[in-house]
């Protein structure tokens, strides 16, 4: 009990003195050892020392409600900012509408790869490829680009993915409606030739192509700081993974396998070939009759001479990909008329052969290479 109240007087050091002086000054008052003047003037140092004191309280209440003030204000910015914290520390993020786009241009911008498995790969062709070549250039770092489309050379498989996609479509006039399997085919063959382009003219750009032999609604889109799902354009939700992330890793692992299952395009045979800032008919018909002819090779293990067959040859196993939504209205053969909307389907193909024996195709696929910069 001693103790308790000595550490209480050390800790109100200012309220003991107060009080002590105004017990002494009481008792000497009542006993009258001591004239009236002095009782007031120690009455006088009494109140100097109980305003003191209160003052000091004051000091110390406002201390400790402005800290109290900081703490709440401090609680509440991390309230706010705890669902952003959650959903960037969180393993899958669900972003939709402008969100996905600013994402996927983010991605673009510092990426040293990018991995996709889709459908006809328009969007990669126009938007992806010539953007993250662009950023590559400008900082002289070496770029790898995976494709995984849709098999052109599949008629059968060209139509389930347009039955697919008509099906799907909301009305009548939706995009979806007029979709058709040789349009399907020739955005598939443009974006073979755009990869090309780019693997002819720069040579720290290594672009490689296999083709699938399945049909999904969804899209992959691999980089070196994410991996955003599509389904469908960016009126779906998709779902939005950091690299670092074990989902990253995993799908990252799930990409690659099914790449390596699908069979390859030999792009390394667009190095040799010339094409020029708009390519002519003749070097398309020439770049695809490359893609296309049979090569002998040493003899490798089964996977390595899987891999670098022709494309041209079908597989007796099925792939596995995905489609993109992302992807246009594919248009046919025929240059549309004066007039037309782009896009509009005006004419099928006649045939389901090779491309290269068609003039009128290399012409299409010609048009739809849009992605050629002209000022290279």
């Amino acid at each position: 009990m001693l103790k308790r109240l000595l550490i209480w007087v050390v800790a109100n050091i200012d309220v003991a003195v107060a009080l002590g002086l105004s017990i002494v000054v009481g008792i000497l008052g009542l006993a009258g050892t001591v004239s009236p003047k002095w009782v007031s003037n120690a009455v006088v140092l009494t109140l100097s020392v109980l305003a003191v004191v209160l003052l000091q309280d004051r000091i110390r209440r406002e201390s400790a409600e402005r800290g109290v003030r900081d703490e709440v204000a401090k609680a509440n910015r991390m309230l706010a900012e705890l669902p952003a914290t959650l959903a960037a520390e969180s393993a899958v993020r669900i972003v939709t509408g402008s969100e996905v786009g600013h994402i996927l241009e983010a991605a673009r911008g510092d990426t040293d790869r990018w991995i996709f498995r889709g459908s006809t790969g328009t969007f990669v062709r126009i938007v992806t490829i010539p953007e993250c070549v662009n950023n590559a250039r400008k900082n002289r770092r070496s770029l790898l680009i995976r494709l995984e489309i849709l098999d052109p050379t599949d008629l059968e498989l060209c139509e389930r993915y347009t039955r697919l996609y008509q099906a799907l479509a909301e009305h009548a006039s939706a995009p979806e409606s007029t979709w058709t399997t040789d349009g399907t085919r020739l955005e598939l063959f443009a974006t073979i030739l755009a990869a090309s382009w780019y693997q002819a003219r720069f040579q720290l750009v290594d672009i490689d192509i296999t083709l699938s032999a399945t049909v999904s609604t969804f899209r992959w889109e691999l980089s070196s700081s994410s991996l955003v799902i599509t389904q469908r354009g960016p009126r779906f939700p998709a779902l939005v993974v950091r690299s670092g992330q074990l989902y990253y890793d995993c799908w990252s692992t799930e990409l690659r396998t099914s790449f390596q299952q699908a069979r390859r395009v030999p792009m390394e045979r667009a190095r040799d070939t010339s094409l020029s800032v708009a390519p002519t008919v003749a070097e398309a018909r020439a770049l695809f009759s490359s893609l296309t002819a049979r090569q002998a090779e040493p003899a490798r293990s089964a996977t390595s001479s899987a891999a670098s067959c022709s494309w041209s040859h079908r597989r007796s196993l099925p792939a596995r990909s995905c489609t993109s939504t992302a992807a246009r209205s594919p248009a046919t053969d025929q240059a549309p008329a004066p007039g037309d909307r782009p896009g509009t389907p005006t004419g099928r193909l006649r045939d389901g052969g090779d491309l290269s024996s068609s003039q009128a195709r290399v012409r299409v696929i010609q048009r739809r290479h849009k992605c050629v910069p002209s000022d290279v």
